[in-house]
């Protein structure tokens, strides 16, 4: 698959024609965002005006397996019983032990531990489960719908304390099977900052679980930051239960860098950054004439200011900001089809 080939302006754009080769843009032709995308929309909040790029797709029901079949996979993870090491776990499936029922029908010293993970397991709670050890942010997964998850990417103008100028984020429709839908909030220039800031804010508590690559050491870092410059707190916490209340607070977090390095981390690959993921592990390739490079993209919107009308930089890096969001839901599928080749059948 070819992002260029599938996903070029004219598909996104509901017919639009525009020039494949971005060398035929032309600034006099495209003299604005609004001109490249015609889907674009200024928008208002309460704290100022942004544009908006929505996108909308249907994504292949397969593309993601169930999260149910994520609680099968566990079921057969008698490690996670406390007192089952690595040595134990070996000696009971040599016994025929594999699936935590056959741990508290075969082995009685296992047997209350194994009915509390199991009981944890088969609550599918999000909070009950975060008792259980050894589990990673991904185990969590069955705890929520597919509409709960919200895929993040975010542009800044450099490191952790640099402003963010366009926040990408994507989620599934709760009505519409394979409806997915891609947000892209522009700062067209410094000053919007604060009003994509307002507007991520507010949607993101419509969901309890992000989904983003190397979020945890930059994305979410940024985001907090930012959040506490202008709004003075910090609501990116650990999903937690209000005290006092059985609302859902915060969220979860799946960090699909980190989870990635774990499950193909005796692979050939060559890196573990997102492009050689895509190449290598999801056969995707990026059209050079819609992406660059994420070192440039600082570079690039600095142009931007200070040259609104010089457009074709600045449409490759909203374009490389809606391919690495569309690659997150992609390789999550990959992610979880990896973990499940490694469980066959189904645990009773």
């Amino acid at each position: 698959m070819t992002y260029s080939d599938r996903d070029s302006i004219d598909g996104i754009s509901q017919g639009v024609g525009v020039p494949d080769n971005t060398s035929d843009l032309g600034f006099h032709t495209f003299s604005s965002i609004e001109e490249l995308f015609p889907t674009a929309v200024e928008r208002t909040n309460s704290e100022g005006t942004y544009l908006e790029i929505p996108r909308f797709e249907l994504i292949p029901q397969d593309t993601i397996p169930v999260f149910e079949s994520n609680r099968f996979r566990l079921q057969r993870m008698i490690e996670l019983v406390r007192g089952v090491g690595p040595h134990t776990a070996v000696n009971c499936r040599k016994r025929g032990t594999r699936t935590l029922t056959q741990l508290i029908m075969n082995r009685p010293r296992f047997a209350t531990a194994a009915r509390q993970v199991k009981r944890s397991l088969d609550s599918g709670d999000f909070f009950q489960l975060q008792s259980v050890r050894l589990l990673r942010d991904i185990d969590f997964i069955h705890c929520f719908r597919l509409e709960d998850l919200l895929f993040l990417d975010v542009e800044t103008l450099g490191l952790r304390d640099e402003p963010i100028f366009l926040i990408g984020v994507a989620h599934f429709s709760p009505s519409n099977q394979g409806s997915f839908q891609v947000r892209q909030w522009f700062a067209r220039d410094i000053g919007e900052e604060v009003a994509i800031m307002r507007q991520f804010l507010d949607l993101a508590r419509q969901f309890k679980c992000l989904v983003s690559f190397n979020g945890k050491s930059f994305d979410l870092n940024v985001l907090r930051a930012r959040a506490i410059y202008y709004f003075t707190n910090d609501f990116f916490t650990p999903a937690f239960l209000e005290q006092g209340s059985s609302q859902f607070a915060g969220f979860h977090h799946i960090d699909l860098f980190h989870e990635s390095r774990h499950v193909w981390k005796n692979s050939d690959i060559e890196n573990f950054r997102l492009d050689t993921i895509e190449s290598q592990l999801l056969g995707i390739t990026r059209g050079t004439e819609q992406d660059l490079p994420s070192a440039e993209v600082p570079r690039v919107y600095r142009r931007f200011l200070n040259d609104p009308v010089d457009t074709t930089d600045i449409y490759r890096v909203i374009e490389h900001n809606y391919f690495d969001v569309r690659s997150l839901v992609t390789l999550l599928g990959k992610v979880l089809q990896a973990l499940l080749a490694t469980s066959k059948g189904t645990p009773r």
